[in-house]
């Protein structure tokens, strides 16, 4: 594994550890050698590296007091391209993972300290003489005028509106009033105050003509000549203390008054302080700090010391990349079981096992089986992901067969104590399918001498047995 430094502040030891070497400590006085097997050593770099981030070292530079560790104490990038320029390398890489199969890389970046900066700012005040002022007055008035009121008057006169109508079975049929028309010559004259015609239409007279009847109806209505008449007269007041006389004429000042909008003010002094305007505040709390001074009759009261950019150490970020190579895992290939069917040579097939995370089986067409590993990272042994097993391998089971001669007859149903039935025969209805018999011909079966057949076979054993037992 990769090289590591530390420095043990206060005791003045190295501790070294290299890949394919062992730890050294040494203090200048004695050194001890201790072997370190190479399966613990990235496990005791990674150690090391947290104890020198624990303690603020990790990349840190050798004798710099302000050197402190970045953020996390190791950047960890997922390309080289985004370590931030500037960085070096390191060399040997100083970042470890768990994985013992992937290659990393490092980088220190390294930004220098800077020291303080500061400014001076103060405050200033001055006293200002206020001098005294005269009282600020006006004058505000009350007025009145009296004047002639007019009225506008309608002329009247008579009119009449008339409508005609004829007789239908009896009844007249009425139109509708025509317009109304100012009587000639002209009566019923008068001068009103409303344009509103006066009182209701009234009866006037009634006649026919031929077949047509006439009514009509009179009122004394507005003949749309106007005249203005004197009405009387208005006083107006204004109703408030007014600066000036309202508009129009007539009014007359009825009334007088002076009003006081400042008071006269003696001469006096005051302190100001200056907030960034050039007559500044009397609040002492708005005085500003400020770098230069306003000039004029300002005075300095007050003034500090103004950090512009405190000292920062040294900033030390270490930046970690691991390619992120995987160890590969090696898997024995798996052995699946068969069907063991018996006969000619190929009969047996496989039992196709089921899927899981680390394998997937397939069956082509030929009836070879292919197993392929699904799991990631994961070989057999051979480094493959896949493997075909080909066909089922068979385990040429012979079949045993025991002879059954049938004969077209019936088969008994009741056989007697003791009585042995060497042979069985059944009747066989129309062909379904064949079964050869060993040395003997085919014979087609249907269902029921299917049937037929497997009792007949039942009671040639129950036969033999009850046989024996009479033999015996």
């Amino acid at each position: 594994m990769n090289l590591l430094s530390v420095l043990h502040g206060g005791h003045g030891r190295r501790l070294r550890v290299r890949r394919g070497a062992a730890m050294v400590a040494e203090d200048g006085m004695s050194r001890l050698r201790v072997a370190i097997k190479p399966r613990f050593r990235k496990h005791l770099a990674m150690l090391g590296i947290a104890a020198m981030t624990s303690v603020g070292l990790v990349g840190g530079v050798a004798g710099s007091a302000n050197a402190v560790s970045g953020s996390g104490g190791m950047i960890i990038v997922s390309s080289p391209s985004d370590v931030p320029a500037g960085a070096v390398e390191d060399s040997p890489s100083q970042y470890q993972t768990d994985n013992e199969c992937d290659d990393t890389r490092s980088w220190t970046l390294t930004v220098p300290g800077t020291e303080a900066v500061t400014h001076i700012e103060k405050k200033y005040k001055k006293t200002v003489t206020i001098p005294g002022k005269d009282a600020v007055t006006h004058k505000e008035y009350k007025y009145q005028r009296v004047t002639e009121k007019t009225k506008t008057q309608w002329y009247f006169a008579k009119y009449t509106e008339t409508r005609s109508g004829v007789k239908v079975e009896g009844e007249v049929q009425w139109g509708a009033y025509g317009p109304w028309v100012k009587w000639s010559p002209e009566t019923h004259t008068s001068w009103q105050d409303s344009d509103t015609p006066l009182g209701s239409p009234a009866y006037h007279a009634d006649w026919k003509e031929g077949n047509t009847y006439y009514y009509r109806l009179w009122q004394a209505r507005p003949t749309g000549l106007t005249r203005t008449v004197p009405d009387g007269t208005l006083t107006e007041t204004t109703s408030d203390w007014v600066l000036t006389m309202p508009a129009g004429s007539g009014w007359v000042q009825t009334d007088v008054k002076t009003v006081t909008d400042e008071v006269a003010v003696p001469p006096s002094s005051k302190t100001v302080y200056y907030d960034g305007t050039a007559d500044g505040s009397v609040n002492e709390a708005d005085a500003t700090w400020v770098k230069t001074s306003p000039g004029g009759s300002w005075a300095i009261f007050d003034q500090q010391t103004v950090t512009d950019h405190e000292s920062t150490p040294a900033v030390v970020t270490h930046y970690g990349w691991s390619n992120g190579v995987q160890c590969s895992t090696k898997v024995e290939v798996p052995k699946p079981e068969t069907n063991v069917i018996c006969g000619p040579d190929g009969n047996d097939t496989w039992v196709i096992p089921t899927n899981n995370d680390t394998f997937s089986w397939t069956l082509n067409d030929n009836g070879d089986l292919i197993v392929s590993i699904v799991r990631a990272n994961t070989t057999f042994n051979n480094g493959t992901t896949a493997i075909n097993l080909g066909q089922a391998p068979d385990a040429n089971l012979p079949c045993n067969t025991e002879v059954v001669t049938v004969q077209p007859a019936e088969v008994p149903t009741q056989v007697d104590k003791g009585a042995v039935v060497t042979e069985a025969t059944v009747v066989a209805p129309a062909k379904v399918t064949q079964l050869a018999f060993t040395g003997a011909e085919t014979v087609p079966l249907g269902l029921s001498g299917l049937f037929a057949l497997l009792l007949g076979a039942g009671l040639v054993a129950t036969a033999r047995r009850q046989g024996r037992r009479a033999n015996s």
